[in-house]
């Protein structure tokens, strides 16, 4: 099992979060839907030491996770709130808040169902239209990007590839670097969790790839460094 949950953690890149009057650090989960199904378990450890070790560092805070439950990455991060109790915020849209998508197994169909049976109904929330100047915010891509805009910071279970396409995981990593890139306010942008996942059975992550926290680009050299080195698509 990959070690080291927040490696390349630097305190005073949350100096913002700790100086905010509100009691709370909201962060954001995103990622691939479609993950190697031999290293869920795997994942949602990671991700459940990842948040643990948030809590450890920030203990005056009240951690929440936010996530609109799409499969993969987003209900591993689900899965590992609930099992430490945090407070699990799920964006919902209103065509899909009871239903789930239609065109999903049955098996996962079960698996959205259970986690919104463990949700209390106050910690829905049903974006409205033109949030954030969006015409609808009733498709996955919209609520990637209002999971980007209202989290602190961000856990992103990811291949570390570069952007297929306008709301991808590698996109929505980058608008949370640089968000005026992808039209968001420069409140938005934070740190990032790159959790490394692979998304086929049988591949093997490169050794030494472990999970690492990457920072907007008011980072110092050392951290601009360190990012080109890893992601040169992001630079």
């Amino acid at each position: 099992m990959i070690k080291a949950p927040d490696s390349g953690y630097l305190a005073d890149k949350f100096a913002a979060i700790e100086k905010n009057l509100q009691r709370r650090l909201i962060v954001g989960i995103i990622g691939h839907e479609t993950l190697a199904t031999d290293q869920l378990v795997d994942y949602t450890q990671q991700c459940t030491d990842a948040l643990r070790a948030l809590q450890a560092r920030h203990p005056t805070r009240n951690l929440e996770i936010m996530s609109a439950l799409a499969p993969g990455a987003e209900r591993i991060g689900a899965h590992a709130a609930l099992s430490l109790g945090l407070r699990l915020i799920v964006l919902l849209p209103p065509d899909l808040a009871m239903l789930g998508d239609p065109d999903e197994s049955a098996e996962s169909a079960a698996e959205y169902r259970s986690l919104l049976l463990q949700v209390p109904i106050q910690n829905f929330q049903i974006p409205a239209p033109d949030t954030h100047g969006e015409s609808s915010a009733c498709c996955a891509a919209d609520l990637t990007r209002l999971i980007v805009s209202e989290s602190q910071a961000l856990i992103a279970l990811w291949d570390g590839g570069a952007s297929e396409w306008p709301g991808d995981t590698a996109d929505m990593v980058d608008a949370k670097l640089r968000p005026r890139r992808h039209d968001l306010p420069d409140i938005a942008a934070g740190p990032v969790l790159h959790m490394p996942v692979l998304r086929e059975v049988g591949s093997q992550v490169p050794s030494g790839v472990l999970p690492v926290w990457m920072y907007p680009d008011g980072a110092d050299d050392v951290q601009r460094l360190e990012r080109r080195k890893r992601f040169p698509v992001l630079v």
